[in-house]
């Protein structure tokens, strides 16, 4: 159980260290804990039997044939390095979701959100210009009508989605129309997460779903995996 459980978490964070703690040991778990703090960032803890661990994830290791609290535990791991490294628990700020907006076309959606993100201090006001970039190299419009431009990892400070529902679809170009935009902020460390975000976004009839949402904290516990 202990290899399957290793396996899945170095798939996801290759440089993880996975360190034995014991109940046998002269020192309490807390104790064990406070050593490896100064000298790890613990993402999380697998174990036997139901200790205290404070804010860190803890996984029962009799739980691990069980694909919803592994997965939940998985969940709880990649929300718990996003705060660590980004000092947030969302990428979905709900001061960054507009809806009913009224925008024409992409370029305006694009520097819209963009003014917006770097309002926030998400992105650098350089975030913009590496948007234009990509999407002049391939437009980023799902079939599903999701566009989801982005720009480089480089410019982003905070990872952050912006979201706008237009009121009307806008024209993306390839013949495409985009109901929904996401603009994307993603470090590098961060970029995973999106799979999580795509699930959605990539689903014909979550998007419809998505579009017909009047309510920021609806569409951010829609679109958002660490949301609660």
């Amino acid at each position: 159980m202990y290899d399957y459980l290793k396996e899945l978490i170095l798939a996801a964070y290759p440089s993880a260290e996975f360190l034995l703690l014991s109940l046998l040991n002269q020192q309490s778990i807390s104790e064990q804990l406070a050593e490896v703090k100064r000298n790890y960032h613990i993402l999380g803890i697998a174990g036997s039997l139901k200790v205290e661990t404070g804010d860190i994830p803890l996984f029962l290791m009799q739980d691990v044939q069980q694909p919803e609290a592994l997965e939940r535990f998985l969940v709880q791991i990649e929300k718990r390095q996003l705060f660590m490294q980004t000092g947030n628990a969302t990428i979905t700020d709900p001061s960054l979701i507009f809806i009913n907006q009224e925008v024409q076309t992409r370029d305006e959606a694009i520097a819209f959100l963009a003014d917006k993100l770097v309002a926030h201090n998400y992105v650098k006001p350089s975030f913009l210009q590496t948007v234009i970039e990509r999407e002049k190299m391939v437009p980023t419009c799902l079939g599903t009508g999701v566009a989801i431009p982005h720009g480089y990892f480089s410019e982003v400070i905070k990872p952050q989605i912006a979201v706008l529902l237009p009121n009307q679809p806008i024209p993306w170009g390839e013949q495409l129309t985009a109901k929904a935009v996401l603009l994307l902020a993603f470090t590098e460390d961060t970029s995973q997460i999106f799979s999580q975000v795509y699930s959605v976004i990539s689903d014909e009839r979550a998007v419809d779903k998505l579009v017909e949402m009047q309510d920021k904290r609806q569409i951010q516990k829609y679109l958002d995996p660490f949301y609660e």
